[in-house]
């Protein structure tokens, strides 16, 4: 029967198909593979040599075929790779550039304890202590120019100044209190700034005219904090008696107190709607209180020591708190402890994040207006920004000579200003 079209067989396979074919499954000759190896040893001694490194890795790859086992070739293979993988990665994006100062304001002769920012984000109110902001330097003859050059004679500078942000110029000056001024806020309308001062006054200024508009009833000690509500209408004032006050503006009457902390108060923020407010204290918490009826709504805990400074997020759903506490040891010198910024979620006092990096006591912390950005100073000299999102430090800002006790941002700006204890005002850039 003839085969059927398609069922044939396969043809043999011819004489030399055969020979091609058991020729690659031989194993190679052992004295040749020898003899290929070392020369490939030397090939490779030259390409690395001439830096040749693609054409050398290839090479070492060949020595591996031939003797999978040899550490030699393995481990050149191995460095060869990874050093072609690092050239060959792509470029990491070039690092954000950094903040830098565009003004420095010779504001005092004595060091700076607080300043603030209007709204517009057009000027500085700075308030100024009693202790020199030079202490190393000798005391000044009568008639001799002050130590910092541009600013004014030391002395009891207890009132406060404005200044222009733009020009670094003073404005005018707001006199009236008889002690030490320690804390000033503007007022949402920009129109008025609260003071508090280490006598217990409690005052309302007007800023275009300097007058004090209300000085608040009541007996108080040494005010350590000050904050006013969003819509203007309540002043609240902490004290180193470990008591919160709530003020009507408009009268100046005391409304009620909030008490509950165990040592003085150092910072107030209201919420961004008014109806909150946080506390931070010497006594290691950060509190959230309710306005209208002096509810503790919740205590945030998680500090190992002194909370220094207090700040809500823009959208009042996180808080922001700055401490830090420094002693001397005679064993090891000057100690810093607990140098930290932490982010928390207001709704349920969980920490969410910590920014580390300041060596030495965090005294201020704020918040850029579009919740992206925060702003620290510091003792250990230094302004800082950082992004919330992440906790990642973007810049850290040298110039000042002594610590810095109050930062802030300048409102729709790429500004923003740091206060120090060596009596000067510093303007900074945003990047970009």
């Amino acid at each position: 029967m003839a085969d059927s079209p398609g069922l044939t067989g396969p043809e043999p396979a011819s004489p030399s198909a055969t020979g091609r074919r058991e020729s690659w499954l031989r194993r190679p000759d052992p004295k040749t593979a020898e003899q290929e190896f070392e020369r490939l040893r030397t090939l490779l001694a030259g390409q690395i040599e001439r830096d040749e490194l693609r054409e050398a890795r290839q090479t070492a790859a060949g020595m591996i075929c031939l003797k999978p086992d040899d550490a030699d070739a393995l481990e050149v293979f191995t460095y060869l790779d990874k050093e072609l993988t690092q050239l060959d990665a792509p470029p990491p994006p070039p690092a954000p550039e950094p903040a830098r100062a565009i003004q420095c304001i010779a504001a005092h002769a004595n060091e700076i304890l607080a300043l603030a920012v209007s709204p517009d984000g057009r000027f500085i109110m700075s308030a100024a202590g009693d202790s020199p902001a030079n202490p190393g330097a000798p005391p000044a003859k009568p008639g001799a120019p002050p130590a910092t050059p541009g600013a004014p004679p030391a002395g009891n500078d207890f009132g406060f100044r404005l200044w222009d942000v733009a020009t670094g110029k003073e404005v005018r000056r707001l006199h009236g209190h008889t002690s030490v001024t320690t804390s000033l806020v503007y007022g949402s309308g920009g129109r008025h700034v609260l003071s508090g001062n280490r006598g217990g006054t409690l005052g309302l200024w007007e800023v275009e005219t300097g007058r004090l508009t209300q000085r608040f009833k009541g007996r108080v000690k040494f005010v350590t904090a000050v904050a006013l509500s969003p819509d203007g209408r309540w002043a609240l004032s902490g004290s180193d008696d470990n008591v919160i006050r709530l003020w009507d503006t408009d009268r100046g009457d005391r409304i009620r107190k909030f008490e509950g902390h165990a040592k003085p108060i150092t910072s107030l923020a209201f919420s961004p709607d008014g109806r909150r407010f946080l506390s931070a204290s010497q006594d290691h918490t950060l509190r959230l209180w309710e306005t209208d009826n002096g509810r503790l709504v919740r205590r945030f805990k998680g500090h190992e020591t002194l909370v220094w400074s207090a700040a809500f997020t823009p959208d009042g759903r996180r808080a922001l708190s700055a401490s830090g506490c420094g002693f001397f040891s005679p064993e090891k010198g000057h100690v810093a402890l607990d140098c930290t910024i932490r982010l928390w979620d207001a709704d349920t006092a969980k920490e969410i994040r910590r920014f580390k990096g300041h060596t030495d006591v965090v005294h201020s912390v704020a918040v850029s207006a579009d919740g992206k950005l925060v702003l620290s100073g510091s003792e250990d000299k230094t302004v800082r920004l950082w992004d919330l999102a992440t906790g990642e430090e973007r810049s850290c800002l040298e110039g000042h000579a002594r610590g810095v006790r109050s930062v802030a941002f300048v409102s729709n700006s790429k500004h923003f200003v740091s206060g120090s204890l060596d009596g000067t005002i510093r303007v900074w850039q945003l990047p970009g």
